[in-house]
């Protein structure tokens, strides 16, 4: 039979009392490494996700947009010099097929409450572009680069 480490025994409040302090020990340092782990993991590199829908055709990157789409801003990503802005199609709730993905420029700007897309058809084909989208509770615009 194997040697039992620890009993554990009815406290009057009606909770539990461990007998044996090693063990106790080392189960609090186990939950104390995993709550380290926790805060670890939440404070990495932010992403935001937004879905937003064009009625009418917008342009990004040589891209026609109409429909549901999912945007993601992956800050890691843009730590890296990486692409780090996402336009995903939506099909219903499920994402779809990645319809384009950039470099942002990050842009300082007041912040918003909801998702904010910025266009311009201010072009000589007076075509509607994306110019740039900020997600809410950021002070951020993410810019497009210019094509």
């Amino acid at each position: 039979m194997g040697r039992c480490l620890a009993t554990l025994e009815a406290a009057p409040n009606g909770g539990i009392i461990m007998k044996h302090p090693v063990i106790t020990a080392l189960i609090v340092g186990a939950l104390a490494v995993a709550g380290a782990y926790s805060k670890v993991a939440a404070s990495g590199p932010r992403i935001d996700r937004a879905t937003v829908e064009f009625r009418q055709p917008v342009t990004l990157q040589g891209h026609v947009l109409k429909g549901r789409y999912l945007v993601i801003h992956h800050e890691g990503m843009m730590q890296q010099g990486k692409a780090c802005t996402y336009f995903y199609t939506l099909d219903g709730e499920i994402q779809g097929k990645l319809v384009a993905s950039f470099h942002c420029t990050p842009v300082a700007r007041e912040k918003v409450a909801q998702f904010i897309v910025r266009m311009s058809s201010d072009n000589p084909a007076g075509v509607t572009q994306i110019l740039e989208v900020q997600f809410p509770g950021t002070a951020e615009g993410h810019r497009v680069p210019a094509s």
